[in-house]
C-alpha cells in the first residue's frame, strides 16, 4: 500500500465480501525467543470483522473496529 507507518512498505487487504477472509502469510526463521512487533491501522466493523495475528497457527491478538492512529503491537515468543 501507499501508506504506512515507517518506511516504504506495509500491506493491506482489498475488498472482503461478508462471509469471506484473506490472508497474508509471512515465513520467517526465529532462531531464539523474543517479542515480534508491529505497527496496525485497523478499519473494519467493530464485533464482527477482525485483524487476527497467529504465530505458528496459534492466534496471539485479534482486533476489530477503527483505529484513529496507527498502533504499536507486541507479541512474546517462545519456541517450543
Amino acid at each position: 500500500d501507499t501508506v504506512s507507518y515507517e518506511g516504504q512498505y506495509s500491506s493491506r487487504s482489498g475488498a472482503i465480501p461478508h462471509n469471506e477472509e484473506s490472508e497474508l502469510w509471512i515465513d520467517v526463521d526465529v532462531t531464539a525467543p523474543g517479542d515480534i512487533s508491529f505497527f496496525k491501522f485497523l478499519s473494519s466493523e467493530q464485533d464482527y470483522d477482525f485483524l487476527k495475528f497467529k504465530i505458528n497457527g496459534t492466534k496471539v491478538g485479534e482486533w476489530s473496529g477503527e483505529d484513529v492512529n496507527w498502533s504499536f503491537v507486541c507479541c512474546r515468543y517462545n519456541q517450543k
